[in-house]
């Protein structure tokens, strides 16, 4: 799973979640198999994006798959966020831990 934290001036928020629509096709377009979009309820104009792909190996692979207007849409996203460095990535690897 990949989480992206974005800082954006609330006021813009609606343009933001539009942006964020198109990024939703695009990273199922790229293999993520979900995707969500959170607002924060007590930070306003904080937004975490997730999404999840099946294996790391799937995660990489999408980066075989980006495109000219994916880079765009970034770049689109990235205008948003008013931090000075660029929106917080996590990523996390799913455990299983045994059953008892």
């Amino acid at each position: 799973m990949v989480t992206l934290e974005y800082l954006i001036d609330p006021a813009k928020s609606a343009d933001f979640e539009s942006i964020m629509a198109e990024s939703r096709s695009a990273r199922l377009r790229q293999g993520a198999v979900s995707w969500g979009l959170f607002e924060d309820v007590q930070v306003p104009g904080r937004y975490v994006e997730y999404f999840a792909c099946d294996t790391w190996a799937d995660y990489l692979r999408r980066f075989d798959r980006f495109t000219a207007m994916d880079q765009r849409l970034q770049e689109m996203r990235y205008a948003f966020h008013l931090g000075i460095e660029p929106p917080r990535i996590s990523r996390y690897i799913a455990r299983h831990p045994p059953e008892r």
